[in-house]
């Protein structure tokens, strides 16, 4: 599901790239600006996931090793 949901944006993204080319950048800049932020965003929010979950991997390592 999530690759599908990766292809279906990327093909929305070309798509709107290539709109933006043929029909000028003017018209899509609020779109492509909105979308950059929004990707922005959830990588931000994915990263720090990502740091809080690796903490609390190598706390419970520590835990586990401190109970041996």
């Amino acid at each position: 599901m999530r690759d599908e949901a990766l292809d279906a944006f990327r093909a929305f993204c070309e798509a709107v790239n290539a709109l933006a080319l043929v029909e000028g950048g003017d018209k899509y800049a609020k779109l492509i600006g909105q979308l950059d932020t929004l990707i922005s965003d959830y990588r931000n929010k994915a990263l720090q996931r990502r740091a809080k979950n690796d903490a609390s991997e190598k706390d419970d390592a520590a835990a586990q090793n401190e109970a041996k």
